[in-house]
């Protein structure tokens, strides 16, 4: 098996509100937060997708194709809504879930993890912005500025399963890698080439 054999995605939602506005966790993962934006990276492609609701069955073929999906919470999060919103069960073939991975190799507090707080001590690269902000940018319109957010939030994920690709693991809370548990498949995992650092918009 080749790694060009394998489709691989790395994908991420971004929610219409919050879920102190919908009565809670549970209620987000059934779906009732909305989704604003839903972006897939394919190995395929090698480019971004956007879905929103109108396409999120779209969205769905798109994953389910897929043989390796990589995402940040996405068991936690992502998918349960995604489903909450469908009203099905996604059939994902294989799920790599780097916030678990992280969590499966340390013991005790699990605080300190977040995408943006693993991304700068692994990467040296900061979020473009907070995930509680999309809503507020999805109300006000400001869709590219939604869009822009949500990819970034996707490339790092990928930037950081390249790096435990690389590396074994991720940069831990104490600054030494964090050795994470890895299935023989992900060495065939292609995620391509990463880019220069560039400044942002140039």
């Amino acid at each position: 098996m080749s790694a060009s054999d394998l489709r691989v995605v790395v994908a991420d939602i971004e929610t219409k509100k919050l879920a102190s506005d919908v009565g809670g966790w549970d209620a987000m993962r059934a779906g009732k937060g909305g989704i604003s934006v839903l972006v897939v990276w394919d190995s395929w492609s090698g480019r971004f997708h956007l879905y929103d609701e109108s396409t999120l069955g779209t969205a769905a073929e798109h994953l389910e194709a897929a043989d390796v999906l990589l995402s940040f919470n996405g068991e936690g999060f992502d998918v349960p809504v995604i489903e909450g919103m469908l009203g099905r069960r996604l059939c994902i073939k294989h799920h790599y879930d780097l916030l678990l991975l992280i969590w499966s190799a340390i013991s005790g507090r699990r605080k300190g993890n977040t995408l943006g707080e693993v991304a700068q001590r692994t990467l040296g690269a900061k979020k473009s912005g907070e995930s509680v902000l999309a809503p507020a940018l999805y109300d006000q319109g400001r869709f590219a500025e939604l869009h822009d957010y949500a990819i970034s939030d996707v490339d790092l994920t990928r930037r950081l399963f390249r790096f435990v690709q690389e590396h074994g693991g991720v940069v831990g809370q104490d600054g030494n890698l964090l050795e994470l548990p890895l299935p023989e498949l992900f060495r065939f995992i292609d995620l391509g080439s990463l880019p220069r650092e560039t400044v942002s918009g140039v």
